[in-house]
């Protein structure tokens, strides 16, 4: 083939594609240009997403020691890292997974009811958001099979069936789970639809009050 160009042109040539009858092909140099920065593009991506890993796995580990939950899975801590990164209406999971635990362990101890356990139910009812950006079906079954594969409690498991309505309650501990669930979503500011909502009462509230003024 022919490289044409300008006698008035100047600089240096980088990449020459050989047209044919299918398209066009890269010459030499350039498809040593593409394989190179190819692979210090997977190199990169690689590290990100070992250090994605590793900093998901030590915030797991640093919510679970905060909260007194011991003997744990890895992969589960890692999917409780991966919660920070996740948003339920505007409610970061993490976050909402942590008040949940508080509230269900407090309200467990006060009914005489296990309150570690209460708490690690309230951590995990909500794993499953973890997976469903890269698995098939709801976060629900995900959380449970998860669970189930890595040996946790049946408490922990009734707790992420019956926060949704799956299963009956079985316990105080997912009593307290379901209630804490409920309280975390719903209270003012937690979620975008309740914030839109509760500011709508207040107009309301505060209309009637002014019409009686």
């Amino acid at each position: 083939s022919s490289l044409y160009a300008s006698a008035s042109m100047e600089g240096v040539v980088i990449d020459v594609k050989v047209y044919t009858k299918k398209g066009y092909e890269l010459d030499e140099r350039a498809k040593e240009a593409y394989d190179e920065e190819r692979a210090r593009i997977e190199e990169i991506y690689e590290k990100v997403i070992k250090e994605f890993d590793k900093d998901t796995q030590k915030e797991g580990e640093k919510v679970a020691a905060e909260l007194g939950l011991t003997n744990m899975h890895s992969e589960l801590l890692k999917l409780i890292g991966k919660l920070k990164y996740r948003a339920s209406y505007g409610q970061n999971a993490l976050a909402h997974s942590l008040e949940v635990a508080y509230l269900a362990g407090m309200m467990s101890a006060e009914l005489d009811g296990d309150e570690l356990l209460a708490r690690r139910a309230g951590l995990l009812h909500d794993i499953g958001k973890s997976l469903t950006h890269d698995n098939d079906g709801n976060h629900v079954d995900l959380g449970a099979d998860i669970c189930s594969r890595y040996n946790e409690h049946s408490i922990v498991i009734n707790a992420i069936y019956a926060h949704h309505g799956q299963q009956e309650i079985n316990s105080i501990e997912c009593g307290a789970v379901c209630a804490a669930d409920a309280l975390s979503a719903a209270r003012p500011g937690a979620r975008r639809e309740v914030l839109e909502s509760f500011l709508k009462r207040v107009t309301e509230i505060e209309e009637i009050a002014s019409g009686h003024s």
